[in-house]
């Protein structure tokens, strides 16, 4: 049944069939519940083997779901045209080309009016698609195999990191069959999974205490996604003095050298407009920020999201580095694997709920964390994120405010029981 449903919404589903995808939903999410109920009785070799088989079944369809992969390919046939898509928006583009395959993309490529917004080595595999062929089915396919083949790292790193910190394999299968894994990425295509394969291997490299490679690892991270550099501090101070000078020297100096290897000043000056174009421009599914908006209307009578949206990012960060700095380091030698797991789970939460734009991948890495530690609210918020999907119509979208109910309610009494019933959680 799981694998009919990936096969139906690979080939034949569209987005605004809202029904249809609800009974998609159900079936997803309570197979998952209930393969993460009997856990500890199923077989991993036969259930990575499932979970394989559900991402392959993916592997010659065009995303349903999800239009981002026209922005993936446009930026990576800006590429190959030598255009830097950091220099200007697909508008601008189309302007000053008759490209046919940028005529068709640009159809499909969302925020036509502001620059690209992907770091580096997300803009390699965007170019690898779009260099193989001009076939629309064809880049598709190369993109996935990327994402796949991350995904295959991921799997076995994971494994050797349960086997190294004595927890059971099959924690892995809270990943593998993820649902919302499994739609974002081989469904999907978005390169979160390189982020989780780096982060796998900053965590392999800590275990051995080969910190140059686990900074060269975490490089690798903030060069798919900026979003990691919000771990920094709360790794900074699990190092000596020594090595926390060593680590961040190595992180900014490859992740400078990264931008400026692909990229140019251009780089930077379109990846700022576009960052501050989407966090004072867009919404969709946050949480706090809905409350902030709220007030902000009966205060001024107007949405104050130029103002308020960055302000609250940057309250987040100072929480974020408030709790990544907090414990002195004479506590630190009482820290694990599973305790940074832990804490980079409530960091990345923080930056979600002061965030305007939640979309359900960028869960993807709580639920990568939830193998290693012992927090697990992101397993089912893994779940109820999925049902943002329903707000697809015909012309757009449509945000429901009992969709938003059901999504974060459960997930907040599933954190309040989760830390009342904890014994310690050092964050």
């Amino acid at each position: 049944m799981v694998m009919l449903i990936y096969l139906l919404v690979g080939y034949t589903f569209e987005r605004h069939q809202t029904e249809v995808w609800l009974c998609y939903w159900v079936v997803l999410s309570l197979s998952y519940a209930w393969w993460m109920w009997k856990l500890e009785e199923l077989s991993l070799k036969e259930f990575i083997g499932a979970s394989i088989l559900f991402r392959l079944a993916f592997t010659f369809s065009i995303p349903g779901l999800s239009d981002d992969f026209y922005r993936f390919l446009w930026d990576g046939s800006l590429w190959n045209m030598g255009i830097n898509p950091f220099s200007m928006t697909p508008r601008e583009v189309l302007e000053q080309t008759n490209d046919p395959r940028l005529q068709n993309l640009f159809i499909g490529v969302y925020g036509k009016d502001y620059a690209t917004v992907y770091p580096p080595l997300a803009q390699l595999g965007f170019w690898l698609a779009a260099k193989f062929s001009e076939h629309l089915l064809v880049s598709i396919i190369v993109l996935r195999m990327i994402v796949f083949l991350f995904e295959a790292g991921t799997f076995l790193l994971l494994i050797r990191l349960l086997e190294t910190l004595k927890l059971d394999s099959r924690r892995l299968l809270m990943y593998s069959l993820n649902p919302l894994i499994i739609l974002e990425f081989s469904g999907n295509l978005h390169h979160e999974a390189y982020v989780l394969f780096f982060l796998a291997l900053v965590f392999w490299w800590m275990i051995r205490q080969h910190y140059f490679f686990a900074a060269l690892s975490f490089s690798g991270a903030v060069l798919s996604k900026l979003v990691p550099l919000l771990f920094l501090p709360s790794l900074i101070r699990w190092l000596s003095n020594k090595n926390s000078f060593r680590f961040v020297s190595v992180v900014l100096i490859l992740t400078v050298f990264g931008i400026l290897l692909m990229t140019d000043r251009l780089f930077l000056d379109g990846l700022v407009s576009g960052l501050s174009l989407y966090y004072q421009k867009f919404e969709f599914n946050p949480s706090l920020w809905y409350i902030v908006r709220a007030v902000g209307f009966a205060v001024t009578g107007y949405n104050i999201i130029g103002v308020a949206a960055p302000a609250l990012l940057v309250i987040g960060g100072l929480v974020i580095l408030m709790l990544s700095l907090r414990q002195p380091k004479s506590e630190l030698a009482a820290l694990s694997i599973p305790n940074l797991a832990d804490q980079w789970i409530v960091l990345l939460s923080v930056y979600l709920l002061c965030s305007t734009i939640v979309h359900p991948w960028y869960i993807a890495p709580l639920v990568f964390l939830s193998v290693l530690g012992t927090i697990k609210y992101p397993l089912l918020w893994s779940c109820l994120i999925l049902l943002t999907y329903s707000g697809y119509t015909a012309d757009g979208y449509m945000e429901y405010p009992i969709v938003l109910v059901l999504e974060y309610l459960p997930v907040l009494i599933f954190i309040i029981w989760e830390w009342k019933s904890a014994s310690t959680l050092k964050i």
